[in-house]
């Protein structure tokens, strides 16, 4: 699972309910500047610091976001993202080596709201 500053800067960029639903929050008492990373009972993970919490959707949730929910259509999701993947997105994933999540979050975000990360926010396609 990616919990690395770059994922966490990628989801915390995007739309604040996307994933599967608000976190819970951990019990307990946060401490000035610091992070914490919480995964639950389900095994979903949670980001959180003082102001803000939100999902850190793992590679399987993305996967059912971008439309993989299964057998059927995973061989056509999979040729799709492979297209996007070794297309227009290749150059960017060279330069910052991105995990798997980021690649699938990156994916989901270009399919379902037509953003793009420029390495610092979303924007939509063409600005």
């Amino acid at each position: 699972m990616d919990t690395s500053e770059q994922y966490i800067k990628m989801r915390k960029m995007a739309i604040p309910n996307l994933g599967m639903g608000i976190p819970p929050g951990p019990s307990g008492t946060f401490l000035d500047g610091v992070m914490y990373v919480w995964v639950d009972n389900k095994g979903d993970w949670y980001y959180f610091t003082e102001t803000e919490a939100f999902q850190l959707e793992r590679q399987d949730q993305l996967q059912a976001m971008a439309g993989y929910r299964d057998h059927e259509n995973s061989y056509a999701l999979l040729k799709t993202f492979e297209r996007w993947v070794t297309g227009e997105c290749l150059e960017d994933a060279r330069k910052t080596q991105w995990s798997m999540e980021q690649l699938w979050f990156a994916f989901v975000m270009k399919e379902n709201y037509r953003k793009l990360w420029n390495g610092e926010d979303w924007m939509k396609e063409g600005e």
